[in-house]
């Protein structure tokens, strides 16, 4: 399972960096071992963000470019956000990555956070 801190990466068209890429290439066969990638929805969502952020910044250039030139760019905030979401569903299926969900209505969260504060195990599965 990754978290975002791993994957971060500059480029604001790739779900992951080069490095995570390489890593996930390098171990999708095995000839004794099965691994799976994961990533947990609220990570899909966090890139989403991110590369959402990336894009808005981009976008504001492109307006004072269109402004100059006059190319009717229809880059609005919805279909940027649309396109993002195709985007990283594309690359977590050409990359052989799937989402899983937090099982937030079978979580015990008062005892998952004063376990977690005391730095107790908590063994109960929390992702579908």
């Amino acid at each position: 399972m990754l978290d975002t801190s791993v994957l971060h990466t500059q480029m604001p068209a790739d779900l992951v960096n080069a490095d995570t890429r390489k890593l996930i290439d390098e171990h999708a066969s095995h000839a004794d071992l099965r691994v799976v990638w994961h990533f947990p929805e609220v990570v899909v969502l966090e890139r989403h963000f991110q590369m959402k952020e990336k894009a808005a910044s981009l976008v504001r250039d492109f307006q004072k470019m269109d402004a100059l030139l006059d190319f009717k760019l229809d880059l609005t905030p919805e279909k940027i956000d649309q396109k993002i979401g195709q985007i990283i569903e594309s690359q977590m299926a050409t990359i052989g990555i799937s989402k899983i969900v937090l099982k937030t209505d079978k979580t015990d969260w008062p005892s998952l956070i004063r376990k977690a504060a005391l730095r107790e195990p908590h063994l109960r599965e929390i992702y579908a």
